[in-house]
């Protein structure tokens, strides 16, 4: 192995190559890396979905509040929700071309996963259930009660 010298207090190869060698291995590690946290992410909110499909059950849920997500051109729904009495609270992100305003303290579907495990701190993985898109993605008809909604859809 090549003698390392001190440049700068930084640690390098004498020789350029092996440097840009170096550079080019850790930045396909660190995209590597990124790739994979995507990969997870996805996978994750895809198993959520495909769990509702697989154990669907509804209630009702309130919008409450809605801020704009940080750094991002959407913005987030709160609401609220009951299932079996008990109270819970979900958060969704909406995208940008929803007429945010119009919608608060509306009372919308909720889908959830009946088998999930839950308690005070973890509720039921669920979704809101308010624009066209929404109910296909669950493999549902939309309903003539929320037409309405089509006209604060940009």
């Amino acid at each position: 192995m090549p003698e390392l010298t001190p440049i700068n207090n930084l640690f390098v190869f004498p020789d350029p190559k092996k440097n840009f060698r170096i550079f080019i291995i850790l930045g396909l590690v660190f995209f590597a890396g990124v790739m994979l946290m995507c990969g997870v992410i996805y996978y994750s909110y895809q198993d959520k979905t495909n769990q509702i499909l697989a154990h669907k059950g509804f209630t009702h849920g309130e919008i409450l509040a809605s801020y704009h997500a940080y750094k991002s051109p959407k913005y987030v729904f709160e609401y609220d929700y009951k299932i079996h009495g008990a109270a819970y609270m979900g958060e969704q992100l909406i995208s940008e071309g929803l007429m945010k305003d119009s919608l608060l303290n509306k009372t919308f579907p909720v889908v959830y996963d009946t088998t999930a495990k839950r308690n005070r701190y973890t509720p039921f993985p669920a979704y809101l259930l308010i624009t066209p898109d929404d109910f296909k993605k669950f493999n549902m008809p939309f309903p003539d009660s929320l037409k309405w909604v089509k006209k604060y859809i940009k």
